[in-house]
C-alpha cells in the first residue's frame, strides 16, 4: 500500500498547478487518468480478500488493509475538497 504517497503527491501537484495557472486539457486528462488507474490498482489489489485478510493487523501498532483503504478514501475526499473549494476558486497569483 505504498500508493498513498503517490496519490497524495499527484493531488498536490495538480493543486499547485491549478493555483498557479490553468491546466491544459491534456494535463488535466492525464492527471485524471492517473487517478483512475491508481484507484483501479487498489481495487484490483484488494479484490478477493477474505474478511480475515481485510482486517488482519501484523502488529497492534500497524494498520490493516481495511484501515489503509479507508484512510486513502478519506484523504482523497479531503484533497478533492481542498482543490475544488480553495484552489480552483482562489484568485490568480500576481505576476512576479
Amino acid at each position: 500500500m505504498k500508493r498513498l504517497p503517490v496519490v497524495f503527491c499527484v493531488a498536490l501537484c495538480i493543486a499547485a498547478s491549478a493555483y498557479g495557472q490553468s491546466l491544459a486539457q491534456s494535463d488535466r486528462e492525464r492527471a485524471l487518468k492517473h487517478l483512475q488507474t491508481t484507484k483501479q490498482n487498489i481495487l484490483d489489489a484488494t479484490r478477493g480478500l477474505s474478511e480475515a485478510q481485510w482486517n488482519f493487523k501484523p502488529a497492534p501498532d500497524r494498520w490493516s488493509v481495511a484501515e489503509v483503504v479507508e484512510h486513502i478514501a478519506a484523504a482523497e475526499d479531503m484533497l478533492f475538497g481542498l482543490i475544488t473549494e480553495r484552489v480552483m476558486k482562489a484568485p490568480p497569483r500576481p505576476e512576479g
